[in-house]
Protein backbone atom coordinates (compact mmCIF):
# COMPACT_ATOMS: atom_id res chain seq x y z
CA UNK A 1 0.00 0.00 0.00
CA UNK A 2 2.95 2.18 0.73
CA UNK A 3 4.51 1.85 -3.34
CA UNK A 4 3.59 3.94 -5.59
CA UNK A 5 1.43 2.50 -8.77
CA UNK A 6 3.74 2.12 -11.56
CA UNK A 7 1.30 1.18 -13.92
CA UNK A 8 -0.71 4.54 -13.91
CA UNK A 9 -1.06 6.12 -17.36
CA UNK A 10 -2.57 9.16 -16.93
CA UNK A 11 0.35 10.68 -15.57
CA UNK A 12 3.13 9.14 -15.99
CA UNK A 13 6.14 9.78 -13.12
CA UNK A 14 9.08 11.02 -14.12
CA UNK A 15 12.73 9.18 -13.21
CA UNK A 16 13.61 11.91 -10.84
CA UNK A 17 10.39 12.73 -9.13
CA UNK A 18 9.68 11.39 -5.46
CA UNK A 19 6.88 9.19 -4.40
CA UNK A 20 5.40 12.06 -2.09
CA UNK A 21 5.59 14.37 -5.07
CA UNK A 22 3.87 11.66 -7.67
CA UNK A 23 1.02 11.29 -5.55
CA UNK A 24 0.13 14.84 -4.54
CA UNK A 25 0.06 15.06 -8.24
CA UNK A 26 -2.20 12.27 -9.06
CA UNK A 27 -4.41 13.22 -6.09
CA UNK A 28 -4.42 16.60 -8.15
CA UNK A 29 -5.58 15.50 -10.73
CA UNK A 30 -8.27 13.40 -9.08
CA UNK A 31 -9.68 16.08 -7.43
CA UNK A 32 -9.93 18.42 -10.63
CA UNK A 33 -11.98 15.39 -12.30
CA UNK A 34 -14.50 15.35 -9.38
CA UNK A 35 -14.72 18.72 -9.37
CA UNK A 36 -15.61 18.84 -12.93
CA UNK A 37 -17.86 16.33 -12.63
CA UNK A 38 -19.48 17.57 -9.42
CA UNK A 39 -20.14 20.83 -11.92
CA UNK A 40 -21.53 18.93 -14.51
CA UNK A 41 -23.82 17.27 -12.27
CA UNK A 42 -25.19 20.08 -10.21
CA UNK A 43 -25.07 22.43 -12.91
CA UNK A 44 -29.24 23.49 -13.50
CA UNK A 45 -30.63 22.64 -16.55
CA UNK A 46 -32.22 25.33 -18.46
CA UNK A 47 -36.08 25.17 -19.09
CA UNK A 48 -37.19 24.78 -22.72
CA UNK A 49 -38.93 28.03 -24.22
CA UNK A 50 -41.82 28.60 -26.04
CA UNK A 51 -40.00 28.15 -29.24
CA UNK A 52 -38.33 25.05 -28.33
CA UNK A 53 -41.57 23.42 -27.57
CA UNK A 54 -43.00 24.70 -30.61
CA UNK A 55 -40.03 23.26 -32.70
CA UNK A 56 -39.87 20.20 -31.13
CA UNK A 57 -43.98 20.12 -31.87
CA UNK A 58 -43.70 20.87 -35.29
CA UNK A 59 -41.13 17.83 -36.08
CA UNK A 60 -43.06 15.46 -34.06
CA UNK A 61 -46.77 15.73 -33.70
CA UNK A 62 -48.41 12.66 -35.72
CA UNK A 63 -50.69 15.50 -37.17
CA UNK A 64 -47.71 17.25 -38.73
CA UNK A 65 -46.69 13.94 -40.54
CA UNK A 66 -50.68 13.18 -41.59
CA UNK A 67 -50.45 16.45 -43.76
CA UNK A 68 -46.76 16.33 -44.43
CA UNK A 69 -48.07 12.23 -45.98
CA UNK A 70 -50.39 14.56 -48.27
CA UNK A 71 -47.49 16.56 -48.93
CA UNK A 72 -45.66 14.04 -50.09
CA UNK A 73 -48.60 12.21 -51.95
CA UNK A 74 -49.17 15.47 -53.79
CA UNK A 75 -45.05 15.16 -54.94
CA UNK A 76 -45.46 11.71 -56.11
CA UNK A 77 -48.71 13.10 -58.03
CA UNK A 78 -46.45 15.51 -59.69
CA UNK A 79 -43.71 12.56 -60.93
CA UNK A 80 -46.46 10.67 -62.06
CA UNK A 81 -47.45 13.72 -64.28
CA UNK A 82 -43.90 14.01 -65.34
CA UNK A 83 -44.11 10.26 -67.41
CA UNK A 84 -46.29 11.97 -69.65
CA UNK A 85 -43.30 13.41 -71.47
CA UNK A 86 -41.51 10.20 -71.67
CA UNK A 87 -41.52 7.50 -74.44
CA UNK A 88 -43.71 3.74 -73.55
CA UNK A 89 -42.14 0.82 -74.15
CA UNK A 90 -43.67 -2.63 -74.01
CA UNK A 91 -43.10 -6.20 -73.97
CA UNK A 92 -45.74 -8.87 -74.96
CA UNK A 93 -45.95 -12.64 -75.56
CA UNK A 94 -49.33 -14.69 -76.33
CA UNK A 95 -49.97 -17.81 -76.77
CA UNK A 96 -52.66 -19.57 -78.34
CA UNK A 97 -53.93 -23.46 -78.42
CA UNK A 98 -56.61 -25.03 -80.55
CA UNK A 99 -58.78 -28.07 -80.38
CA UNK A 100 -57.90 -28.47 -84.21
CA UNK A 101 -55.70 -26.83 -87.15
CA UNK A 102 -57.30 -24.53 -89.28
CA UNK A 103 -56.78 -23.46 -93.01
CA UNK A 104 -55.08 -20.49 -91.58
CA UNK A 105 -53.74 -21.08 -88.25
CA UNK A 106 -51.81 -24.36 -86.82
CA UNK A 107 -53.19 -25.77 -83.85
CA UNK A 108 -50.32 -24.16 -81.81
CA UNK A 109 -49.00 -21.11 -82.48
CA UNK A 110 -47.13 -18.19 -80.64
CA UNK A 111 -46.39 -14.23 -81.18
CA UNK A 112 -43.67 -12.14 -78.91
CA UNK A 113 -42.99 -8.67 -80.14
CA UNK A 114 -41.96 -5.23 -78.40
CA UNK A 115 -42.88 -1.87 -79.06
CA UNK A 116 -41.77 1.37 -78.21
CA UNK A 117 -44.39 4.50 -78.56
CA UNK A 118 -44.52 8.49 -78.15
CA UNK A 119 -47.07 10.94 -77.83
CA UNK A 120 -45.40 13.86 -80.24
CA UNK A 121 -48.92 15.97 -79.83
CA UNK A 122 -51.75 16.06 -77.03
CA UNK A 123 -52.86 19.68 -77.53
CA UNK A 124 -50.74 20.71 -74.72
CA UNK A 125 -53.22 19.27 -72.57
CA UNK A 126 -50.22 17.92 -70.65
CA UNK A 127 -48.09 20.36 -70.04
CA UNK A 128 -51.14 21.87 -68.19
CA UNK A 129 -51.73 18.77 -66.39
CA UNK A 130 -48.26 18.82 -65.06
CA UNK A 131 -48.52 22.05 -64.43
CA UNK A 132 -51.79 22.22 -62.75
CA UNK A 133 -50.52 18.22 -60.24
CA UNK A 134 -47.27 21.45 -59.53
CA UNK A 135 -50.02 23.96 -57.56
CA UNK A 136 -51.56 21.00 -55.71
CA UNK A 137 -48.26 20.59 -54.48
CA UNK A 138 -48.18 23.56 -53.50
CA UNK A 139 -51.62 23.63 -51.88
CA UNK A 140 -50.40 20.83 -49.81
CA UNK A 141 -47.58 23.04 -48.68
CA UNK A 142 -49.53 25.28 -47.64
CA UNK A 143 -51.67 23.48 -45.72
CA UNK A 144 -48.97 22.44 -43.76
CA UNK A 145 -47.67 25.36 -43.05
CA UNK A 146 -51.05 26.13 -41.73
CA UNK A 147 -51.60 23.23 -39.73
CA UNK A 148 -48.02 23.65 -38.46
CA UNK A 149 -49.27 27.55 -37.74
CA UNK A 150 -52.30 26.67 -35.78
CA UNK A 151 -50.63 23.86 -33.73
CA UNK A 152 -47.99 26.55 -32.61
CA UNK A 153 -51.05 29.01 -31.48
CA UNK A 154 -52.47 26.14 -29.70
CA UNK A 155 -48.99 25.52 -27.69
CA UNK A 156 -48.43 29.38 -27.14
CA UNK A 157 -51.84 29.81 -25.67
CA UNK A 158 -51.42 26.35 -23.71
CA UNK A 159 -48.16 27.97 -22.48
CA UNK A 160 -49.66 31.30 -21.33
CA UNK A 161 -52.64 29.20 -19.87
CA UNK A 162 -49.60 27.16 -17.54
CA UNK A 163 -48.47 30.31 -16.88
CA UNK A 164 -51.69 31.62 -15.78
CA UNK A 165 -52.52 29.33 -13.56
CA UNK A 166 -48.98 29.35 -12.25
CA UNK A 167 -49.95 32.94 -10.90
CA UNK A 168 -53.04 32.08 -9.92
CA UNK A 169 -51.07 29.82 -6.74
CA UNK A 170 -49.22 32.36 -6.07
CA UNK A 171 -51.74 34.76 -4.91
CA UNK A 172 -54.19 32.26 -3.53
CA UNK A 173 -50.74 31.04 -1.49
CA UNK A 174 -50.64 34.97 -0.46
CA UNK A 175 -54.37 34.88 0.21
CA UNK A 176 -54.15 32.45 2.79
CA UNK A 177 -50.59 34.04 4.46
CA UNK A 178 -52.52 36.98 4.98
CA UNK A 179 -55.63 35.67 6.52
CA UNK A 180 -53.71 32.83 8.63
CA UNK A 181 -51.52 35.88 9.58
CA UNK A 182 -54.96 37.82 10.68
CA UNK A 183 -56.41 34.63 12.05
CA UNK A 184 -53.55 34.43 14.44
CA UNK A 185 -53.78 37.98 15.90
CA UNK A 186 -57.32 37.56 16.05
CA UNK A 187 -56.99 34.34 18.44
CA UNK A 188 -54.43 36.35 20.48
CA UNK A 189 -57.47 39.14 20.70
CA UNK A 190 -59.56 36.66 21.47
CA UNK A 191 -57.91 35.46 24.44
CA UNK A 192 -57.55 38.91 25.71
CA UNK A 193 -61.54 39.53 25.77
CA UNK A 194 -60.89 42.38 22.69
CA UNK A 195 -62.98 40.55 19.84
CA UNK A 196 -65.34 38.29 20.45
CA UNK A 197 -65.55 34.71 19.29
CA UNK A 198 -67.58 35.63 16.02
CA UNK A 199 -64.74 37.45 14.84
CA UNK A 200 -62.48 34.23 15.08
CA UNK A 201 -65.13 31.99 13.09
CA UNK A 202 -65.63 33.91 10.35
CA UNK A 203 -61.70 34.29 9.26
CA UNK A 204 -61.76 30.69 10.25
CA UNK A 205 -64.66 29.86 7.23
CA UNK A 206 -62.83 32.05 5.25
CA UNK A 207 -59.54 30.25 5.59
CA UNK A 208 -60.99 27.12 4.90
CA UNK A 209 -62.52 28.45 1.75
CA UNK A 210 -59.11 29.64 0.57
CA UNK A 211 -57.97 25.94 1.40
CA UNK A 212 -60.33 24.39 -1.15
CA UNK A 213 -59.31 27.44 -3.26
CA UNK A 214 -55.74 26.57 -3.14
CA UNK A 215 -56.18 22.66 -3.87
CA UNK A 216 -58.33 23.24 -7.08
CA UNK A 217 -55.79 26.34 -8.15
CA UNK A 218 -52.73 23.46 -7.81
CA UNK A 219 -54.87 20.76 -10.05
CA UNK A 220 -55.82 23.56 -12.64
CA UNK A 221 -51.66 23.75 -12.73
CA UNK A 222 -51.33 19.93 -13.40
CA UNK A 223 -54.68 19.75 -15.93
CA UNK A 224 -52.56 22.72 -18.14
CA UNK A 225 -49.47 20.77 -17.83
CA UNK A 226 -51.66 18.12 -19.19
CA UNK A 227 -52.66 20.26 -21.90
CA UNK A 228 -49.93 21.54 -22.88
CA UNK A 229 -48.09 17.76 -23.69
CA UNK A 230 -50.90 17.06 -25.67
CA UNK A 231 -49.92 20.16 -27.60
CA UNK A 232 -46.65 19.58 -27.81
CA UNK A 233 -46.74 15.54 -28.16
CA UNK A 234 -43.95 15.57 -25.28
CA UNK A 235 -43.84 14.90 -21.54
CA UNK A 236 -43.72 18.44 -19.59
CA UNK A 237 -42.03 19.39 -16.25
CA UNK A 238 -43.05 22.57 -15.04
CA UNK A 239 -40.21 23.68 -12.61
CA UNK A 240 -37.45 23.85 -15.44
CA UNK A 241 -40.04 26.46 -17.63
CA UNK A 242 -38.47 29.65 -17.66
CA UNK A 243 -41.59 31.63 -19.32
CA UNK A 244 -39.49 34.60 -20.20
CA UNK A 245 -41.39 35.06 -23.02
CA UNK A 246 -43.91 37.11 -20.35
CA UNK A 247 -41.27 39.56 -18.79
CA UNK A 248 -41.83 42.25 -21.62
CA UNK A 249 -45.05 43.21 -22.77
CA UNK A 250 -45.66 43.48 -26.33
CA UNK A 251 -46.17 46.65 -28.00
CA UNK A 252 -48.92 47.40 -30.70
CA UNK A 253 -47.70 47.77 -34.30
CA UNK A 254 -49.17 49.80 -37.36
CA UNK A 255 -52.00 48.04 -38.95
CA UNK A 256 -50.84 48.82 -42.84
CA UNK A 257 -48.03 46.97 -42.36
CA UNK A 258 -49.73 43.84 -40.36
CA UNK A 259 -52.53 44.11 -43.50
CA UNK A 260 -49.67 43.81 -45.86
CA UNK A 261 -47.77 41.05 -44.18
CA UNK A 262 -50.98 39.08 -43.64
CA UNK A 263 -52.22 39.12 -47.14
CA UNK A 264 -48.25 38.09 -48.30
CA UNK A 265 -48.03 35.21 -45.92
CA UNK A 266 -51.59 33.69 -44.89
CA UNK A 267 -51.18 30.26 -45.66
CA UNK A 268 -54.79 29.95 -46.18
CA UNK A 269 -54.75 32.85 -49.01
CA UNK A 270 -51.46 31.24 -50.52
CA UNK A 271 -52.87 27.97 -50.87
CA UNK A 272 -56.38 29.54 -52.14
CA UNK A 273 -53.84 31.14 -54.75
CA UNK A 274 -52.29 28.03 -56.15
CA UNK A 275 -55.93 26.40 -55.62
CA UNK A 276 -57.18 28.74 -58.26
CA UNK A 277 -54.26 28.61 -60.45
CA UNK A 278 -54.60 25.11 -60.61
CA UNK A 279 -58.17 25.23 -61.63
CA UNK A 280 -56.98 27.27 -64.36
CA UNK A 281 -54.34 24.60 -65.84
CA UNK A 282 -57.07 21.91 -65.33
CA UNK A 283 -59.86 24.37 -67.58
CA UNK A 284 -56.80 24.73 -70.25
CA UNK A 285 -56.14 21.27 -70.27
CA UNK A 286 -59.71 20.72 -70.80
CA UNK A 287 -59.76 23.03 -73.59
CA UNK A 288 -57.32 21.41 -75.33
CA UNK A 289 -59.20 18.20 -75.89
CA UNK A 290 -60.45 20.02 -79.28
CA UNK A 291 -57.34 19.79 -80.52
CA UNK A 292 -56.20 16.78 -82.53
CA UNK A 293 -53.37 14.26 -80.86
CA UNK A 294 -50.42 13.19 -82.97
CA UNK A 295 -48.23 9.59 -81.57
CA UNK A 296 -45.95 7.73 -82.95
CA UNK A 297 -44.96 4.12 -82.83
CA UNK A 298 -42.45 1.63 -83.87
CA UNK A 299 -42.77 -2.55 -83.04
CA UNK A 300 -41.58 -5.60 -83.77
CA UNK A 301 -43.50 -9.07 -83.76
CA UNK A 302 -42.23 -12.55 -83.89
CA UNK A 303 -44.70 -15.35 -84.73
CA UNK A 304 -44.07 -19.21 -84.74
CA UNK A 305 -46.30 -22.23 -85.12
CA UNK A 306 -45.57 -23.46 -81.57
CA UNK A 307 -45.18 -22.04 -77.99
CA UNK A 308 -41.48 -21.68 -77.67
CA UNK A 309 -40.30 -19.91 -80.75
CA UNK A 310 -37.36 -22.20 -81.31
CA UNK A 311 -34.86 -21.11 -83.52
CA UNK A 312 -35.04 -24.29 -85.35
CA UNK A 313 -38.87 -24.46 -85.96
CA UNK A 314 -39.92 -21.93 -88.65
CA UNK A 315 -41.19 -18.53 -88.14
CA UNK A 316 -42.54 -15.07 -89.46
CA UNK A 317 -41.38 -11.91 -87.59
CA UNK A 318 -42.76 -7.94 -88.74
CA UNK A 319 -41.16 -4.65 -87.98
CA UNK A 320 -44.00 -2.04 -87.73
CA UNK A 321 -43.41 1.92 -87.81
CA UNK A 322 -46.90 4.10 -87.16
CA UNK A 323 -48.04 7.62 -87.32
CA UNK A 324 -51.19 7.85 -85.57
CA UNK A 325 -53.67 11.23 -86.04
CA UNK A 326 -56.58 11.49 -84.48
CA UNK A 327 -59.17 14.01 -83.64
CA UNK A 328 -63.03 13.94 -82.45
CA UNK A 329 -65.59 15.83 -84.88
CA UNK A 330 -68.43 15.48 -82.91
CA UNK A 331 -69.23 13.81 -78.87
CA UNK A 332 -72.87 15.36 -78.76
CA UNK A 333 -71.20 18.65 -77.51
CA UNK A 334 -70.02 17.27 -74.56
CA UNK A 335 -65.91 18.45 -74.60
CA UNK A 336 -68.16 21.82 -74.79
CA UNK A 337 -70.19 21.02 -71.65
CA UNK A 338 -67.03 20.33 -69.97
CA UNK A 339 -64.91 23.89 -70.79
CA UNK A 340 -68.32 25.83 -69.21
CA UNK A 341 -68.31 23.14 -66.31
CA UNK A 342 -64.28 24.11 -65.56
CA UNK A 343 -64.69 27.92 -65.82
CA UNK A 344 -67.66 27.73 -63.40
CA UNK A 345 -65.56 26.18 -61.76
CA UNK A 346 -62.90 28.73 -61.80
CA UNK A 347 -64.91 31.26 -60.98
CA UNK A 348 -66.02 29.86 -57.65
CA UNK A 349 -62.67 29.47 -56.87
CA UNK A 350 -62.15 33.17 -57.18
CA UNK A 351 -65.03 34.22 -55.09
CA UNK A 352 -63.80 32.17 -52.00
CA UNK A 353 -60.43 33.64 -52.46
CA UNK A 354 -61.92 36.69 -51.93
CA UNK A 355 -64.50 35.70 -49.22
CA UNK A 356 -61.16 34.14 -47.28
CA UNK A 357 -59.16 37.54 -47.30
CA UNK A 358 -62.37 39.51 -46.59
CA UNK A 359 -62.65 37.23 -43.41
CA UNK A 360 -59.13 37.03 -42.38
CA UNK A 361 -58.65 41.51 -42.59
CA UNK A 362 -61.81 41.39 -40.56
CA UNK A 363 -60.39 38.97 -37.78
CA UNK A 364 -57.10 41.50 -38.56
CA UNK A 365 -59.26 43.75 -37.27
CA UNK A 366 -60.81 42.60 -34.89
CA UNK A 367 -57.38 41.31 -32.88
CA UNK A 368 -56.18 44.79 -33.39
CA UNK A 369 -59.43 46.19 -31.16
CA UNK A 370 -59.01 43.44 -28.85
CA UNK A 371 -55.44 43.78 -28.55
CA UNK A 372 -55.78 47.83 -27.63
CA UNK A 373 -58.64 46.40 -24.83
CA UNK A 374 -56.08 44.37 -23.47
CA UNK A 375 -53.68 47.03 -22.94
CA UNK A 376 -56.06 49.41 -21.45
CA UNK A 377 -57.75 46.98 -19.39
CA UNK A 378 -54.22 46.12 -17.78
CA UNK A 379 -53.54 49.53 -17.41
CA UNK A 380 -56.66 50.02 -14.88
CA UNK A 381 -55.65 46.64 -13.10
CA UNK A 382 -52.24 47.47 -12.50
CA UNK A 383 -53.99 50.90 -10.51
CA UNK A 384 -56.26 48.76 -8.65
CA UNK A 385 -53.65 46.70 -7.45
CA UNK A 386 -52.11 50.30 -5.78
CA UNK A 387 -55.18 51.15 -4.34
CA UNK A 388 -56.22 47.50 -2.94
CA UNK A 389 -52.85 47.34 -1.06
CA UNK A 390 -53.25 50.57 0.56
CA UNK A 391 -57.15 49.62 1.31
CA UNK A 392 -55.61 46.58 3.03
CA UNK A 393 -53.17 48.93 4.43
CA UNK A 394 -55.50 51.16 6.53
CA UNK A 395 -58.06 48.50 6.94
CA UNK A 396 -55.09 46.54 9.21
CA UNK A 397 -54.28 50.21 11.34
CA UNK A 398 -57.93 50.38 12.30
CA UNK A 399 -58.12 46.69 13.18
CA UNK A 400 -55.76 47.09 15.15
CA UNK A 401 -56.76 49.84 16.89
CA UNK A 402 -60.06 48.21 17.17
CA UNK A 403 -62.07 49.95 15.12
CA UNK A 404 -62.30 47.53 11.94
CA UNK A 405 -63.92 44.27 12.47
CA UNK A 406 -62.45 40.94 11.24
CA UNK A 407 -65.55 40.95 8.37
CA UNK A 408 -63.65 44.20 7.07
CA UNK A 409 -60.40 43.33 7.36
CA UNK A 410 -61.00 40.04 5.06
CA UNK A 411 -62.97 42.55 3.01
CA UNK A 412 -59.79 44.16 2.40
CA UNK A 413 -57.84 41.20 1.55
CA UNK A 414 -60.37 39.18 -0.81
CA UNK A 415 -60.40 42.60 -2.51
CA UNK A 416 -56.81 43.06 -3.25
CA UNK A 417 -56.58 39.06 -4.24
CA UNK A 418 -59.48 40.11 -7.05
CA UNK A 419 -57.35 43.11 -7.89
CA UNK A 420 -54.38 40.75 -8.55
CA UNK A 421 -56.41 38.13 -10.19
CA UNK A 422 -57.85 40.89 -12.47
CA UNK A 423 -54.59 42.26 -13.31
CA UNK A 424 -52.81 38.64 -13.64
CA UNK A 425 -55.89 38.03 -16.08
CA UNK A 426 -55.86 41.36 -18.44
CA UNK A 427 -51.51 41.16 -18.19
CA UNK A 428 -52.37 37.33 -19.86
CA UNK A 429 -55.22 38.67 -21.97
CA UNK A 430 -52.20 41.53 -23.94
CA UNK A 431 -50.00 38.30 -24.14
CA UNK A 432 -53.30 36.10 -25.99
CA UNK A 433 -54.32 38.43 -28.21
CA UNK A 434 -50.46 38.96 -29.37
CA UNK A 435 -50.46 35.07 -30.37
CA UNK A 436 -54.10 35.91 -31.92
CA UNK A 437 -52.25 38.27 -33.94
CA UNK A 438 -49.27 36.80 -34.64
CA UNK A 439 -51.38 33.92 -35.96
CA UNK A 440 -52.84 36.04 -38.75
CA UNK A 441 -49.78 37.10 -40.16
CA UNK A 442 -48.19 33.06 -39.98
CA UNK A 443 -46.20 34.78 -37.83
CA UNK A 444 -44.86 31.97 -35.85
CA UNK A 445 -40.99 30.70 -36.14
CA UNK A 446 -41.18 27.10 -36.16
CA UNK A 447 -41.35 25.35 -40.02
CA UNK A 448 -42.34 22.00 -41.12
CA UNK A 449 -39.62 19.21 -42.86
CA UNK A 450 -41.01 19.08 -46.15
CA UNK A 451 -38.63 16.83 -47.82
CA UNK A 452 -39.85 12.99 -48.41
CA UNK A 453 -39.76 10.96 -45.95
CA UNK A 454 -40.62 7.86 -47.58
CA UNK A 455 -38.85 5.45 -50.17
Amino acid sequence: MNQPVKHFSIVPAPADLSTVSYRKQILHFVFCGLLVSLLFVTSPVMGQSLSDLQHEAVQNRALIQKYRLALESAQREEAYQKGNFWPAVNLGYRANSLDEATPIESRESSRLGGAISYNLFNGFRDQHTLAAAKHATAVQSYLLDSVAQDLQLDIALNYLNLYEKKAFVRIVDDQLALIEKRLADTESRFEVGLVSKNEVLRITVEKNEVLQQQRQAAANVQKSRNQLAFATGSPIKIDPLPFTEFSTLPSISAFDAFKTTMLENRSEINAQKKKLALLEEKAKAVRFALWPTADISAGYNRFGDDFFLDKEDPYKDETRVQLNLNMNLFDGFQKYERIKQARLVVDQAKLDLTEIENQLLTELENRFLDLGVAHENLTVAQSAISEAEENVRITEEAFNAGVETATNMLDAILNLSTARFNETTARNSVFRNQFLLQRTIDGFPAQPIKENQSE
